[in-house]
């Protein structure tokens, strides 16, 4: 599940990536938006929130994520 708000959920809509309203989990169908998103954006596909994802979507890094 994503925390806080969706904010990726957000992103991948706005880019055309998500083809349904976002619901604040990551299923089969934002998998696929992120692997469409990163694979535009030039990033190593994985369809996972990873900090290279994140850090592109200009989306702020919990502490945790900073060291991952």
């Amino acid at each position: 599940m994503l925390q806080g708000s969706d904010k990726p959920g957000q992103a991948l809509l706005k880019d055309g990536l998500l083809q349904r309203e976002q619901i604040g989990k990551l299923d089969d169908a934002t998998r696929d938006g992120l692997k469409k998103y990163q694979q535009a954006e030039g990033i190593k596909v994985t369809g996972t929130l990873n900090r290279v994802t994140l850090e592109k979507m200009n989306i702020a890094l919990t502490d945790k994520q900073k060291t991952m």
